[in-house]
């Protein structure tokens, strides 16, 4: 049986380059529609975020211990 090699861990190397182009969209946002609209995205997505926390928290087995 073969041996499986150690994969590479590519977590950091795709945190940075989403924050280079939700970076890059906020400024295209900006831009174009001015600060108002970076700010309204900006709730979006710490509201979308939040949201996905709470959906993986009841998603994910509970550790409590009664």
């Amino acid at each position: 049986m073969q041996q499986r090699e150690d994969q590479s861990d590519y977590l950091s190397a795709f945190c940075i380059f989403a924050s280079v182009i939700l970076f890059w969209v906020l400024m295209i946002l900006w831009a174009a529609f001015g600060m108002v609209a970076v700010v309204a995205a900006a709730v979006l997505i710490n509201h979308l975020i939040g949201r996905m926390q709470v959906v993986l928290d009841e998603a994910a087995p509970s550790q409590k211990q009664h």
